[in-house]
C-alpha cells in the first residue's frame, strides 16, 4: 500500500512537470529581465543563445523576443507594447554573471505613442 502511494505521488509529480513544459525553464535558464533603476518604463533584457540556434540565427532571435514578451507579461509591464532601444553583445571584460550573449535596452511605449510598423 505504501509503495503504491509513493508511486502515485511520483507519477503525479512527473505529470505536473510535463504539463508545465520546458518554456519557462529555458526562459529562466537563458535570460533575465531587470528594471532600470530610477525608470518606470525601461528594462534591461539579458539573454544567451536560444538552445539549438546560433547567435545570428533569425529563429534564435525570435525565441529571445518570445522570452522577452513572456517576461514582460509575467511582470505586467509594457501593456501598450515596447521598443528595443539598443541591442549589443556583451564585451569580454563586462560583468556578466549569467554568461548572456546579448543585452537589450527595452522601453515601454506610452499610451499615446503609435506602434511601429514592421
Amino acid at each position: 500500500m505504501v509503495k503504491r502511494a509513493k508511486l502515485l505521488i511520483l507519477c503525479l509529480g512527473a505529470a505536473a512537470c510535463a504539463a508545465q513544459g520546458p518554456d519557462g525553464f529555458e526562459r529562466h535558464s537563458h535570460s533575465r529581465l531587470v528594471a532600470v533603476e530610477g525608470s518606470a518604463s525601461e528594462y534591461i533584457f539579458e539573454s544567451g543563445e536560444a538552445p539549438g540556434f546560433t547567435s545570428t540565427d533569425p529563429q534564435g532571435e525570435a525565441v529571445r523576443m518570445l522570452w522577452l514578451s513572456e517576461w514582460l507579461a509575467m511582470r505586467g509591464a509594457c501593456s501598450n507594447g515596447y521598443e528595443i532601444v539598443d541591442k549589443r553583445p556583451f564585451g569580454p571584460m563586462e560583468y556578466n554573471p549569467m554568461r548572456a550573449s546579448f543585452r537589450y535596452l527595452v522601453r515601454c511605449r506610452a499610451v499615446s505613442e503609435p506602434t511601429a510598423k514592421e
